[in-house]
């Protein structure tokens, strides 16, 4: 290739590019590119489903920002995983708008990263890691050209790309006015990227700028100089100060007696065992006492998900359930061949959740701590609500007609789009227009719950920012955070769990009668058992829905191993079998489908209902 597209933005650049990264792998794999540059605006925020859209094509990907403060305006391209780490810091002080940005991206440049730039007087004190940008799509460019030869600057032609073809560009103002918050008649120039920043075939690319042929020589120099294989290493343990795995081991084993009676049945011994050496295994000891240090701050608290089969984290009181009585399978959580990382989710009352949540930062601090985010994109509605807005319609207008929408809008299901766009008019434009934003992103929220702890300082791993409540946020949401190898702790707020501590609080205030939540187990309580069997369960969290507490009164069972079995199964598309389960339930006589499965299904009369 003749000329390598070094800036690229994606619907990741924040309502600015309209390119969905699967668009420009398939684009780029089209037109035979080699190498792509994804180079979104001071972000990382589309670049991990980038790279592995690039993968798939068999594609390079260059791992590339713009960086745009009122402190620099620069192109940056890693060379290594090391260059990455970091961008992702100098990411950060640029959105904190750190005078030191640029002295950050000149100190650390030198075998890290390629540094391009308008800014002549940057690129100089990069020394040979900087080259001078040449952006066609500015007046003066062929000016600029000029001088970087006459200060014995490297020039680089970089023509940014913001939309695929000419038609989208349509898109890209609509963008514009809802960022600036303008309506679509009163936009500027100035206020609109450049209608040509769109993709050029290269044989026009080489006849346009002929006259500047090492700018586009040094294009495909850079690209050829900084590729390499992104690759993050694995999973990325936190690590806890103060402790290692034999740590973890005394903790639990103190704590036996505490969760069981003398002598310890030799189950538990042995599972105890087993879950002990895959964690030694697996290096996640620093993980368990990490939770475990979270958790012990609380007094109200309940571990979830597939770490409820743990019973490390049941003699660590993360969670409740014993996994042994329940038959509850470890390996669902963690095993030797699984790669994914522990996931625990973990419940506090919900007026206490962000106390958990400073004590995480004090502890660790905003360097080694940080929320995962929520990308928020373009939905339908709000695609509708921005581009009905931006035409100055009403807006008791604009929400009847986001009204019509489901939230899950599905183009072949849903027929409004259709109708309104055969009646014509401003609406069927608006429509029109509002389908191409959706799944564009807006901007970030902070997830509810999930945070990462790291042994590098967060920075490290990925950029991080602000959010409006104040917390550090990474630009990462929660899968890509996972596929990076960052380890999530799901801190959850539940308001179910405030009811039972203040209900518990009440009755030591009103009858002197002190329950410890910790010790606490009713699940031999025949009042509450009865209670449940009867369907009785309104205000109960998790089997207080109308089906759930017939299916308890058709049962007539209210102890906990039949209400989890309950719990599971009531789904919509299950009636057959929850009829079918009843009368089995109450003596109808059945067969396995295989004969191995009889044992294996015995307590559910051989309906398949649990995941294991």
């Amino acid at each position: 290739m003749k000329f390598i597209w070094l800036e690229i933005h994606s619907a990741c650049s924040m309502e600015a590019g309209n390119i969905f990264i699967s668009d420009l792998a398939s684009f780029a794999a089209k037109h035979g590119f080699s190498w792509v540059g994804l180079a979104d605006s001071n972000g990382f925020y589309g670049l991990l489903p980038f790279i592995s859209a690039c993968r798939e094509k068999n594609l390079k990907a260059l791992v590339s920002v713009r960086i745009k403060t009122p402190v620099a305006d620069a192109l940056l391209v890693a060379r290594s995983m090391r260059g990455y780490a970091h961008l992702c810091r100098i990411i950060t002080l640029g959105l904190a708008n750190d005078a030191a940005l640029k002295g950050e991206i000149i100190k650390n440049c030198q075998n890290n990263f390629m540094v391009i730039s308008a800014d002549f007087s940057l690129v100089k004190e990069c020394r040979e890691n900087g080259f001078a940008e040449i952006n066609p799509l500015m007046s003066d460019y062929f000016t600029a050209y000029q001088r970087a030869h006459a200060e014995k600057l490297e020039p680089v032609l970089i023509y940014p790309v913001y939309f695929i073809s000419p038609a989208d560009y349509r898109i890209t103002r609509i963008l514009s006015a809802v960022r600036l918050n303008k309506k679509l008649d009163s936009l500027s120039k100035e206020d609109c990227i450049s209608e040509e920043a769109y993709f050029l075939s290269e044989e026009e690319i080489c006849r346009r700028y002929a006259h500047m042929p090492d700018a586009l020589d040094n294009t495909v120099k850079i690209a050829q100089k900084v590729f390499f294989e992104f690759n993050t290493g694995g999973i990325i343990m936190p690590e806890f100060t103060g402790g290692d795995f034999y740590t973890l081991k005394n903790l639990v084993e103190k704590n036996l007696p505490r969760r069981y009676a003398e002598p310890i049945p030799a189950a538990v011994l042995k599972r105890l065992k087993d879950e002990l050496a895959v964690i030694r295994e697996k290096n996640f000891a620093g993980y368990f006492l990490i939770v475990h240090d979270i958790v012990k701050k609380q007094a109200f608290t309940c571990g979830r998900g597939s770490g409820a089969a743990s019973l490390v984290a049941y003699l660590l009181y993360i969670t409740h359930v014993d996994p042994v009585k329940h038959c509850l399978f470890f390996e669902r959580f963690l095993n030797l061949h699984r790669e994914d990382p522990p996931d625990i989710d973990i419940d506090f009352p919900w007026d206490t959740r962000d106390q958990v949540l400073e004590y995480v930062f004090e502890k660790y601090g905003t360097a080694h701590a940080a929320m995962v985010a929520n990308h928020v994109t373009f939905s339908l509605r709000s695609a509708l609500r921005e581009c009905a807005k931006i035409r100055s319609l009403e807006e008791t207008e604009i929400s009847r007609a986001a009204q019509s929408i489901t939230h899950y809008y599905h183009c072949k299901k849903d027929q409004t789009i259709t109708r309104v766009s055969r009646q014509g008019g401003a609406w069927a434009e608006i429509y029109r227009d509002a389908l191409p934003l959706c799944g564009i992103l807006r901007y970030l929220s902070v997830h509810c719950g999930g945070v990462v702890i790291t042994p590098k300082p967060v920075s490290y791993y990925a950029p991080v920012e602000k959010a409006p409540k104040g917390v550090p946020v990474i630009q990462f949401d929660k899968d890509q955070a996972e596929d990076f190898g960052l380890v999530k702790i799901d801190l959850l707020g539940n308001r179910s769990l405030a009811v039972a501590r203040d209900a518990l609080s009440m009755i030591e205030k009103n009858y002197n009668i002190k329950i410890s939540y910790a010790d606490f187990n009713p699940l031999d309580d025949q009042k509450t058992i009865s209670l449940l069997a009867a369907g009785n369960s309104m205000g109960v969290f998790y089997v207080e829905s109308p089906a759930m507490r017939q299916l308890q009164k058709k049962t007539g069972h209210g102890d906990f191993e039949h209400l989890v079995i309950h719990s599971s199964m009531i789904r919509p598309a299950a009636n057959r079998y929850i009829r079918e389960y009843i009368a089995r339930l109450h003596g109808k006589p059945w067969q396995p489908l295989l004969p191995e499965m009889k044992e294996l299904l015995a307590e559910t009369f051989g309906i398949m209902c649990y995941q294991e």
